[in-house]
């Protein structure tokens, strides 16, 4: 058992009385006098309930985080976690590495000589989702005449990625690669994993499942593709489409498709739903296929963790997962494609689609398990904290990150100032 999962962890970060739990940044404690301090810029939440809590399979990121801060303490470092939205942190100590999904902070991190820098990439790189995400909106104007309002839009300064040392990138080539146009160093890739608490659907009826496909995603449904998907299986009565997201979030979204999503005996609006729950479990036993038509993704965990019970993907490049011998890919850009995709993968028999599940099942759990994926997280870190030098002058000598002038603040004289910052106005972190 991990030293993470144990009561004595819980007890100090977890579940302990007095212990704030909205507080912006947790100090993992790791080993005991680590001598090396590294920061976690991401989820502190993830660290506010038990590894293994049911909330936690919300999305892969939870788990993720875990994964990342058990492989640092397994190298020895003492872990920090704030969010990436976090303006009040003040850090106790400074660090010898950081690894952080925002390019650009909000409050001062001191950093020791010859300290590493990473950036943990988690969607396609920014310009290029915007563009993608555009030309979706267009493409919906220019069908319907619907002008709806884009969601998830991100940014990035080419000048903030040259103080990293490397990327490290959720997905495939496709889509890991679409940040080497603006960034010369290692970019090391590394899948999305699926939940082992998923039920593996016994007895199936494949031919009942031939013609049921799941759409399981989250926010930004224009991003996911839903409005081609109702467009496509409009067109196909005789499938299946169980849309699981959270579309009721999106009332102008849901206004648009109005007849599509909610009147159309084909399509069976199921709205947002856990991974480890009945009616995922239902789903999994009902549904053949796993479908998305995303236009923008790091790697759809979404996916992963159907492929990975066994349901067969039809899904686009952007998805960021090669599905070769197990799925099939969906065209982006043809609504008459999709349709016609769809149609065709309903035709298939029931018994391919129970050699194509099989396929799928046992790539998954190999590529997609939990272990390999935190296998491949040490590789990762291995590499990034053995290289000579960071990418930037500031990491390679003692100095301070830090974006904006009025960020943080000075940063405490000594290690006792900073713990009592952290534990009085800020939260329980604690240095050494």
């Amino acid at each position: 058992m991990s030293w993470f999962s144990t009561p004595a962890y819980l007890r100090l970060f977890g579940t302990a009385a007095g212990t704030d739990m909205r507080a912006p940044a947790l100090n993992v404690l790791g080993r005991r006098g680590a001598s090396r301090r590294a920061l976690l810029i991401y989820l502190p939440q993830a660290f506010r309930l038990p590894k293994e809590h049911p909330d936690q399979l919300w999305h892969q990121n939870r788990r993720r985080s875990w994964q990342i801060v058990e492989c640092l303490d397994e190298l020895g470092y003492s872990v920090d976690v704030v969010a990436t939205t976090e303006k009040r942190f003040r850090p106790p100590a400074p660090y010898d590495f950081v690894l952080s999904n925002n390019t650009r902070l909000k409050f001062a991190v001191p950093l020791r000589p010859g300290a590493r820098l990473a950036l943990l990439a988690t969607t396609l790189y920014p310009d290029r989702h915007n563009a993608n995400l555009r030309g979706r909106h267009d493409w919906l104007a220019s069908r319907r005449g619907v002008r709806l309002a884009p969601r998830r839009q991100y940014s990035v300064d080419a000048h903030d990625l040259r103080r990293f040392a490397a990327i490290l990138c959720v997905g495939n080539p496709t889509n890991t690669e679409s940040w080497r146009p603006a960034f010369g160093g290692p970019i090391h890739s590394f899948n999305n994993f699926g939940h082992s608490s998923t039920e593996v659907p016994t007895g199936k009826d494949f031919e009942a499942a031939r013609r049921h496909f799941l759409f399981f995603a989250s926010g930004s449904q224009m991003q996911k593709g839903l409005d081609l998907l109702l467009e496509a299986f409009a067109r196909n009565p005789d499938c299946h489409l169980h849309v699981c997201s959270s579309f009721a979030d999106e009332p102008d979204f849901c206004r648009a498709f109005q007849r599509e999503l909610f009147e159309t005996p084909n399509i069976h609006p199921v709205g947002k739903i856990l991974t480890n729950g009945p009616k995922f479990n239902e789903l999994l036993a009902r549904c053949g296929h796993v479908i998305s038509a995303s236009c923008s993704e790091g790697q759809s965990g979404a996916v992963v963790q159907t492929a990975y019970a066994g349901l067969v993907p039809l899904v686009t490049p952007e998805v960021g997962l090669d599905v070769a011998g197990y799925g099939d890919l969906l065209p982006s850009d043809s609504l008459e494609g999709i349709a016609a995709a769809i149609g065709h993968r309903a035709e298939q028999s029931a018994s391919w689609l129970r050699e194509r599940s099989g396929a799928a099942l046992a790539i998954g759990q190999r590529l997609h398990g939990e272990g390999a994926v935190q296998d491949r997280w040490r590789e990762m870190l291995g590499a990034v904290l053995s290289l000579q030098s960071a990418a930037a002058p500031l990491s390679r000598a003692a100095g301070i990150w830090q974006d904006r002038a009025d960020a943080a603040g000075p940063i405490p004289a000594n290690t006792a100032t900073a713990r009592t910052i952290c534990r009085t106005s800020v939260c329980p972190v604690s240095g050494g």
